[in-house]
């Protein structure tokens, strides 16, 4: 039988104490999203019964607790990111460019609260990307818009780093919201929603499957162009099929997307009004 002993936790992230030794948790603890009592558990385990981490019952930076204004903040930059995935569909980068903002509110630094290290980095990591890809993306804009409006045309087939600077621009922007994801993942630790949790963990997975589906296509689409370029032989019907299959991944992501910003603005929305009746109570007594 363990001593009973109060003890920092410093290989799991967020401000974490809890009766443990050597990583096992000692005294009576119960999870917070079924109440099961995770006594002799490892604290990198999940809860048998519901399989809630129990790292997030252990957390102490609950974001109930956290500052109203920043709370504000993080529920803004929620519904920035649903309206700039919505005005994707018609207005494309513009609409991603208001994205970004989103992430940018959903990932600015609480006040004074000394943030992990390993959050920090994904936050820094994250907003770096996003604001990179949101400069490509405007010069991107910028350059197709400008080619349009005088009819220059030819422009794309001279300038053969556009591809490139296209290919790249996207490449950094997925690895970016991949990163903001993960650190969504944190917030919602700190509320802790499972829901939350296990969406934030599919929207990844979800966003990594689309990007292979569209690279398989893209791969069966460069070998249209190697049959018809060395056999000269290409059936027609090839490039709709292989475009419809890239616009239905693209319209689903952007369904599940805006689905799971929604359940982001419930869950953080929840999160204010709690601080909110906390403070009136307070007032009151």
């Amino acid at each position: 039988m363990c001593d009973m002993v109060i003890e920092r936790v410093d290989n799991i992230e967020g401000e974490i104490e809890a009766v443990v030794e050597n990583g096992v948790v000692c005294g009576d603890l119960e999870c917070l999203n079924c109440g099961y009592n995770l006594r002799t558990l490892h604290v990198v385990q999940g809860c048998p019964e519901c399989g809630m981490p129990i790292r997030v019952t252990m957390r102490k930076d609950r974001l109930k607790d956290a500052s109203p204004a920043w709370l504000m903040a993080l529920e803004r930059g929620a519904r920035l990111l649903k309206l700039g995935v919505i005005l994707s569909f018609p207005l494309l980068y513009m609409g991603v460019v208001i994205g970004v903002i989103g992430f940018f509110h959903l990932m600015q630094k609480e006040g004074d609260r000394e943030e992990p290290m390993k959050d920090r980095n994904i936050r820094y990591a994250s907003q770096g990307l996003l604001g990179l890809s949101a400069m490509g993306f405007i010069a991107l804009t910028l350059s197709v818009g400008w080619m349009l409006l005088y009819k220059r045309h030819d422009l794309f087939n001279q300038f053969h780093y556009f591809d490139s600077f296209f290919i790249v621009v996207h490449g950094i922007f997925v690895v970016g919201v991949l990163l903001a994801w993960r650190y969504v993942r944190v917030l919602a630790e700190r509320i802790p929603d499972e829901h939350l949790i296990k969406g934030c963990k599919r929207i990844g997975w979800e966003w990594i499957g689309a990007i292979v589906g569209i690279l398989v296509v893209a791969g069966f689409a460069n070998l249209g162009n190697f049959l018809y370029t060395f056999f000269n032989h290409y059936n027609w019907l090839y490039a709709p099929v292989l475009l419809g299959l890239v616009a239905l991944i693209l319209i689903w992501m952007w369904w599940r997307t805006i689905r799971f910003c929604g359940m982001m603005i419930v869950s953080l929305g929840a999160q204010l009004q709690s601080r909110e009746r906390t403070d009136e109570s307070r007032l009151e007594g």
